[in-house]
């Protein structure tokens, strides 16, 4: 008689401390996603491996990146624009800062 064996990989992602040789993660930034202004944190990706839908072994995890505090967007590819008025730190390149309405530039 042969029993099925469920294997698969879940990933988790879970805040850390700021890491090693990383520069501090900002403080007034807008989220692409949730749109607050607010503080990021770093987070990493770990991955578990399951088998019969128990969670047993570690198998890794990504590198520290920088995420939104509030939803957990992952904010470290992206460029970041700072307003020289409010120094609200925006992803995204405009004329005008969002929070504000004055011109970046």
């Amino acid at each position: 008689m042969i029993i099925p064996c469920i294997c698969s990989e879940r990933t988790f992602s879970q805040p850390i401390e700021d890491p090693i040789g990383f520069s501090e993660a900002p403080k007034n930034i807008m989220c692409p996603r949730c749109h607050k202004i607010g503080e990021s944190r770093y987070r990493k990706e770990v991955y578990r491996c399951d088998i019969c839908f128990i969670c047993c072994l570690p198998c890794g995890s990504s590198p520290p990146y920088i995420a939104c505090y509030n939803c957990g967007q992952n904010l470290g590819g992206l460029q970041q624009h700072r307003c020289h008025s409010c120094d609200v730190i925006t992803t995204y390149k405009s004329r005008h800062c969002p929070n504000c309405g004055q011109r970046k530039e």
